[in-house]
């Protein structure tokens, strides 16, 4: 992915950083992906259509206070 924005690249660090949570809140969504068989790259384009395509705003409050918490879910 060349030429992210300073905000997609933070997405992208915190998807390659801590994956498992990023499937968490995925399937907490309904958006339906295995930790066990998920590539790093499926899990990024899911996140990205989450967010830009389906404009998911509940999934996108939830990633982004993963991020700001470090990973840490209230949900979870």
């Amino acid at each position: 992915m060349d030429n992210l924005s300073p905000a997609e690249q933070k997405i992208v660090n915190f998807i390659y950083e801590k994956p498992e949570i990023v499937v968490l809140i995925l399937n907490h969504h309904n958006y339906n992906i295995s930790m066990d068989t998920a590539t790093l790259s499926q899990i990024n384009e899911l996140v990205f259509k989450a967010i830009y395509i389906d404009n998911n705003i509940d999934f996108a409050k939830d990633f982004d206070s993963a991020i700001a918490n470090d990973g840490h879910l209230g949900f979870v």
